[in-house]
C-alpha cells in the first residue's frame, strides 16, 4: 500500500442498530479535517507526513475514525483533565491527557461520558505499550491500542450521542472505577490526548500541547 493509499484508506462497514457489548461496533465517524488541524495541527506538517510514523497523520485518524471500535471512555479529573477510555479487548483503562481549557470549552465535568474508537494492533511497526494493564476478561490478542475521542474531531454529534446512550450504565461505571484505580496507582500518568494515538503514558507535567492549539 502507497503513501496515497495510506493517507486515503478506509473500510466498508455496516452500521449496528445498537451498540453491542463484547463485539466490534464500527465507528464510521466521518473525519472533519479543519477540527484535527486545529487541535493536531503538527499531523499537517510536511516533515510529519514526509518522515513522521506512518501511523500518525490525518488518513489514519480519519480510518480510525471510520474503522476503530466504539468503546466507553469517562472523565475521571477536570484538573489535571483525565479521560479514562476503555477497551474490552483488555479489560483495562488507557488514560489520557488534555488541556483544562479544552475541558471547559466542551464542558466536560467528572463522570461526563465520552466514546473513543479504538484501532488494535498485535504485530509491526507499532510496539507493545506497556501502560495498559489487562483485567480478567482481557481476550488476549492484542499488543496494542490506540483510542481517540470521536466527539472532537467529527461533527456527527449526533451519533456520537446516540452511541453514548446505547452503552450500557454497567460499562461507564466499570471504566470510571478503573479510571480512578489506574489513578491512585500511577499518579501523575497518562497519554497525550491530542497526541499519537498509540504512544505510552508519561508523566503528564511532561506534556506539551502546541500553542496554536484552538478549542473552538
Amino acid at each position: 500500500m502507497g503513501i496515497k493509499d495510506r493517507l486515503n484508506y478506509y473500510a466498508s462497514f455496516s452500521d449496528q442498530d445498537v451498540f453491542q457489548p463484547g463485539k466490534f461496533n464500527p465507528g464510521l465517524f466521518k473525519m472533519n479535517k479543519k477540527k484535527l488541524k486545529a487541535l493536531r495541527p503538527g499531523v499537517y506538517s510536511i516533515f510529519n507526513l514526509l518522515f513522521g510514523n506512518t501511523n500518525d497523520n490525518p488518513g489514519c485518524t480519519e480510518s480510525c475514525l471510520n474503522d476503530g471500535d466504539i468503546q466507553p471512555a469517562v472523565v475521571v479529573s477536570t484538573s489535571p483533565l483525565l479521560v479514562a477510555s476503555y477497551t474490552d479487548e483488555m479489560d483495562a483503562v488507557i488514560m489520557l491527557y488534555f488541556p483544562e481549557e479544552l475541558g471547559l470549552k466542551r464542558s466536560w465535568t467528572v463522570g461526563k461520558k465520552l466514546i473513543t474508537v479504538n484501532s488494535y494492533n498485535a504485530l509491526g511497526p507499532v510496539r507493545k505499550n506497556n501502560d495498559i494493564y489487562p483485567g480478567p476478561a482481557s481476550s488476549g490478542k492484542y499488543r496494542s491500542i490506540g483510542p481517540i475521542v470521536a466527539e472532537l474531531y467529527t461533527d456527527n454529534q449526533e451519533r456520537v450521542a446516540r452511541k453514548v446512550s446505547e452503552i450500557p450504565e454497567e460499562l461507564y461505571q466499570h471504566a470510571f472505577n478503573l479510571g480512578k484505580e489506574y489513578m491512585a496507582e500511577h499518579p501523575g500518568m497518562a497519554r497525550n490526548g491530542l497526541g499519537f494515538a498509540y504512544k505510552n503514558a508519561q508523566k503528564i507535567d511532561t506534556i506539551k500541547f502546541s500553542s496554536s492549539i484552538k478549542y473552538d
